[in-house]
């Protein structure tokens, strides 16, 4: 009877999940049961499923409820209010197709973390929402240094928050003492009426994330960036002229290693030193040292390439670094032939989106050594790309992403091939490896450590490439060069306290 009323199935799923009642996929495997059974239903079978099913699970609910109360766990309200949002689903058949733009752009551009005190603000001020998030995550990072820890409340309230599908959490957020710091500027708890918006939560977490690296007792080591819209804008570069410039040299003389990890794939150095031609004319302004030189890298192809900085008769430039001196071990366990094969078939997958999209004759196909893509060549770019071309675009990535992936499932040879399908704003590519062994190359190269580095981007939504990055180290959100200059201010600020 459960199964035939989602809406407290939903509610006992998720506390009795909590109490440890039954392993997760168990639950999982029941939800979707539920789920399939209720969209089958005809409307007057739903009524009877309501009234038949109703008596049976709202003892069995308040039972649940009961016990979960008695623990004083701060799950249940959360758990019945997610089953609330989960049944207004249900009813109203909101699936993805059915959603318009802004809604479906907001479920990608979901942050487990921000998303999670979302929910909090649903009941408690942004002040004590930030105090009990800082708390879950200083409890479970606690817990995970354990074997034997039982599921901590953070990986129920927050699963994405902590799994490693998408990057996990490196080290404590001191969310109270951001929240003072952008309060002081932003005085945003002053607000009566209007709640604090995605972008300020945002914020909020990203000062966290750095006072977590770089503030007081911690040790940066290594920061990383992505180029458009992070270091310089969209199609761009950094000139001698941005602001971004003199706070670069100023970290390096500071003892931290800088890189440019970016999508954009050559195996000369040419391009690359365009790409940061203002900061290495700042370099050799300052006579270029070695010690600051030697500290700036690029990684080009998500992973695939590697340039250093040297000092050659008093000028600083590129050179590209043996991938021999510098690959993982697993990077250099790909075979040509499982490379070729894994873009085969991202490929076929991006030319048939295209073509079931109507976007065949707007498109066009570039393959590369370890990366295929298509360009969005169509007139009047921008302002198709403004209103529909970027969840086209999101659509053809996602769909190269399951194709990819559903050849891992039944080609044993591919299984274990790291792979970043994501749209680029104008493009949709698909890159052998991800950011996470770029960023993971950098860290043994300089010594450094996920808790000692933080990378910058501002694609972290489910089909940006920065995403991938969380799972080597803690990531800083901007979307402007004006973003990335405010947030190294503020960590030059926090390393002079440390």
């Amino acid at each position: 009877s459960v199964l035939l009323c989602p809406h407290l199935y939903s509610v006992l799923s998720r506390l009795c999940r909590h109490q440890q009642r039954l392993p997760t996929d168990e639950w999982r495997r029941a939800d979707h049961t539920a789920r399939a059974l209720y969209r089958h239903m005809s409307p007057s079978a739903r009524e009877l499923a309501f009234s038949a099913a109703g008596a049976l699970a709202g003892i069995a609910a308040m039972l649940a409820l009961q016990r979960a109360l008695l623990t004083g766990s701060r799950a249940v309200t959360l758990a019945m209010q997610q089953s609330e949002e989960d049944q207004g689903e249900i009813t109203r058949g909101r699936a993805k197709h059915d959603m318009t733009p802004s809604q479906l752009a907001r479920r990608q551009a979901a942050d487990p973390l921000i998303s999670l005190m979302l929910d909090l603000l649903d009941r408690l001020s942004l002040t004590e929402a930030c105090a009990v998030a800082e708390d879950l995550i200083a409890e479970h990072l606690e817990a995970a240094q354990r074997e034997d820890a039982p599921p901590t409340e953070l990986s129920t309230l927050a699963p994405r928050l902590v799994s490693n599908e998408f990057g996990r959490l490196w080290q404590p957020l001191h969310l109270r003492e951001a929240l003072i710091d952008y309060d002081n500027e932003a005085h945003v708890t002053c607000r009566q009426y209007v709640p604090a918006t995605f972008r300020e939560l945002r914020n909020i977490c990203n000062l966290a994330q750095v006072r977590g690296a770089a503030g007081p007792g911690a040790a940066l080591q290594l920061l990383t960036f992505d180029g458009d819209q992070t270091l310089y804008p969209d199609r761009a570069t950094l000139g001698s002229d941005a602001p971004l410039v003199p706070l670069l040299l100023e970290l390096l003389t500071r003892g931290v290693a800088l890189a440019l990890v970016t999508a954009v794939g050559f195996d000369e150095a040419a391009p690359y030193e365009a790409r940061l031609s203002g900061l290495l004319a700042a370099l050799t302004a300052a006579s270029a040292p070695e010690a600051l030189c030697s500290r700036v890298f690029v990684v080009g192809g998500q992973c695939n390439y590697l340039a250093r900085c040297r000092a050659e008769g008093g000028v600083a430039t590129l050179y590209m670094v043996p991938p021999s001196e510098w690959r993982l071990p697993e990077m250099e366990r790909w075979r040509p032939q499982q490379l070729q094969r894994l873009l085969d078939v991202a490929q076929r997958a991006l030319l048939d989106g295209a073509a079931r999209m109507h976007m065949a004759d707007k498109v066009k196909l570039v393959r590369k050594e370890r990366a295929v893509g298509v360009l969005y060549e169509a007139e009047k770019h921008r302002t198709e790309l403004h209103r529909t071309t970027t969840l086209m675009l999101d659509e053809l990535a996602v769909h190269a992403r399951q194709a990819v992936r559903e050849e891992q499932r039944t080609n044993a040879a591919l299984r274990s091939m790291p792979f970043c399908a994501f749209n680029g704003g104008r493009d949709v590519f698909v890159d052998v490896g991800s950011k996470d062994l770029g960023i993971a190359s950098l860290q043994r190269i300089v010594g450094a450590t996920p808790q000692s580095t933080l990378h910058m981007g501002d694609q972290f939504t489910q089909t940006g490439n920065d995403l991938l990055a969380r799972r080597a180290c803690g990531t800083l959100w901007v979307d402007s060069p004006e973003e990335t200059a405010v947030l190294l201010r503020y960590m030059l600020r926090m390393r002079a306290k440390g």
